[in-house]
């Protein structure tokens, strides 16, 4: 039997400011050069705007995705939220797409899928 996870805003943000930190780009002369959070100068700034579709139901927002310079190919890595009212709260899905690149192949990608409970009252 699977367990689900609950968690507050305050601790959903934290976790998304984990996933945020490991973001990287991959490609044979790419450059990290930070990371975008849309039109917001921060994931805090991210949160607040996006609170709202959150709690309403969303379906794959970006949240952050890893910035770069490169002359050939490459990637970035990059977190989605969605989140559906369940009635007790909220069910939210992160998916953190994490790029992997070999020289001579193409890029892979990697998606890691979260599951949560949060919990808004």
């Amino acid at each position: 039997m699977k367990k689900i996870k609950i968690l507050n805003l305050d601790e959903l943000y934290n976790l998304i400011l984990e996933k945020v930190q490991t973001l990287d780009v991959h490609g044979y002369d790419a450059e990290h050069e930070g990371i975008d959070f849309g039109s917001n100068d921060s994931l805090l700034f991210w949160f607040m705007a996006n609170i709202h579709k959150l709690k309403q139901g969303c379906q794959s927002i970006l949240v952050a995705e890893a910035t770069y310079s490169a002359n050939y190919v490459a990637e970035g890595d990059k977190i989605f939220i969605s989140s559906k009212d369940v009635g007790f709260g909220l069910l939210i899905l992160i998916e953190t797409f994490y790029n992997n690149y070999v020289y001579g192949e193409d890029i892979s990608v990697n998606i890691e899928k979260e599951c949560f409970l949060l919990d808004i009252e």
